[in-house]
């Protein structure tokens, strides 16, 4: 298997007012879990998450919201909480999934 890469000279380039944004972003949500953690130091990562979900936060990525910034908030909350971030791992592989099968069951529940 081969693969050619072909750079074409007019391509987008990074736009520099975007990482600035991204950067504004990652502080936000970081200050944000640190402020829910220092709250309650047992807190599992899908609260944090759900938290996060219930926040009014501006500049979220189109498309994607908070799930794009999903692997920026595990860092985060593994940073803040190491040993209870390993002990979710093994209870639950992948908390933001199962918080939206939570609100899309809780969302079914309630229009029945």
């Amino acid at each position: 298997m081969s693969i050619i890469i072909i750079a074409f000279p007019a391509c987008p380039k990074v736009d520099p007012e975007a990482v600035k944004a991204d950067k504004e972003l990652d502080a936000l949500l970081e200050k944000k879990i640190s402020e829910v953690v220092s709250l309650d130091n047992e807190i599992e990562l899908s609260a944090v998450t759900q938290f996060l979900t219930d926040q009014d936060i501006k500049g979220l990525p189109k498309g994607g919201g908070l799930y794009a910034k999903k692997v920026f908030i595990e860092e985060v909350y593994k940073k803040l909480l190491p040993e209870k971030y390993e002990s979710t791992q093994d209870e639950c592989p992948n908390p933001l999934a199962t918080l939206l099968f939570a609100n899309a069951k809780n969302a079914a529940l309630e229009d029945n």
